[in-house]
């Protein structure tokens, strides 16, 4: 076809022009975990993403019976056992249903599901003290090949099902971000109700005839979501300016790149001194009345979330975040101990901050960002 690229010409070019690298097994690893943390937030199943998923638009090729094997073994490395097997019940259907598919033989998958079965089953008798995170990537009980589904529960659902949803210091973290990934929200009424929308004009003179239109949705934190702040013009070069600074998001305090990206899997960089960056700048100063100077610490950060990545919950103590981008499914920005969770919705941003006072009941606002399909 006239627009496919030819990569080996392009893909030179491109290396040159914008310092591109071609995919590495890193890359395919990464991948794999896009596609489990979407299954466990969203619940698709594997059938979902061998056909390729359907959101407004169809994407995505038919996979193959060795790349399901491939993501079952990745998901069992990474401790998601419940997963593993289900991925490889999965692929051993689809290969008794496809005699076409020989990308893997059927009695190699019966070898890879008796050992991810055994594995799960072991943790039962071997390991005295589960951690929480095993519970939750476990069944609540051993399984057998063949097991029906409807029979079987995961730990994650059980301790979902069991611990309530709580607002505020000592909230169960975990659970409250899986609830609120799973579009679910727990704000008291009696909090929510006290909430309010309303045209913000005085905070800047330019905003007496240009008012923002402000949503407050929480007031300790203080957490508001301005409309309109941002114009598609400014978005689009937005774009231009940030490539070439984008890579790989790290973690403070680890240099295992596979252990880094059970927690975070964006990639990010900071736009460089230009005209954008100082009306961005100037923006955010009218926004939040606060003056950006040299010594802040991080300046301007760009995070990319493509289909599956996200970034665990995390303590930020006051950000202002303008979403650059609207996907058709995902990519809220949960606040675990407020119950809340604030769109992604084109041109907006996201201001809240944690500072310590007396009428602050919270002394950190731990905040995620969901998974972008």
């Amino acid at each position: 076809m006239e627009w496919a690229l030819d990569l080996t010409e392009k893909g030179e070019e491109y290396g040159r022009i914008y310092n591109y690298k071609w995919p590495n097994e890193d890359d395919l690893h990464m991948s794999h975990i896009s596609i489990l943390h979407m299954q466990e937030i969203y619940g698709f199943s594997p059938w979902q993403f061998h056909k390729g998923l359907t959101i407004q638009s169809s994407f995505g090729g038919v996979l193959k019976a060795l790349h399901c094997a491939n993501i079952a073994q990745a998901a069992l490395s990474l401790g998601y056992y419940y997963m593993a097997i289900e991925w490889l019940e999965f692929t051993h259907e689809l290969l008794s249903e496809d005699e076409t598919d020989d990308s893997i033989s059927i009695e190699k998958v019966e070898k890879l599901l008796d050992e991810a079965v055994k594995t799960h089953n072991d943790l039962f008798t071997e390991v005295e003290n589960f951690t929480y995170e095993m519970i939750s990537n476990t069944y609540t009980e051993p399984t057998y090949v063949g097991h029906p589904a409807n029979e079987r529960l995961t730990g994650r659902q059980k301790l979902y099902s069991l611990k309530s949803r709580k607002y505020g210091n000592g909230s169960d973290w975990e659970m409250n971000n899986i609830a609120l990934c799973s579009g679910k929200e727990f704000q008291p009424i009696e909090i929510r109700s006290k909430m309010k929308c309303y045209l913000e004009r005085k905070r800047h003179p330019y905003f007496i005839l240009n008012p923002v239109k402000v949503e407050q949705l929480s007031e300790h934190p203080y957490i508001v979501q301005m409309y309109d702040v941002l114009g598609n013009k400014t978005i689009e070069e937005h774009y231009n300016v940030r490539r070439g600074f984008m890579k790989l998001s790290e973690v403070t305090g680890s240099d295992d790149l596979k252990a880094r990206l059970k927690h975070r899997t964006s990639a990010s960089g900071s736009l460089p001194d230009c005209e954008l960056s100082d009306r961005i700048n100037k923006k955010s100063e009218m926004l939040t009345g606060l003056l950006l100077d040299d010594t802040t610490l991080e300046g301007l950060q760009v995070a990319e979330y493509t289909y599956g990545r996200f970034y665990s919950p995390h303590v930020d103590p006051d950000i202002l975040s303008f979403k650059l981008h609207e996907p058709d499914v995902g990519g809220f920005t949960p606040f675990t101990e407020v119950g809340i969770a604030t769109p992604p919705i084109l041109g907006s941003a996201v201001f809240w901050y944690d500072m310590k006072t007396k009428a602050n009941q919270f002394s950190n606002s731990l905040s995620s960002l969901l998974t972008y399909v």
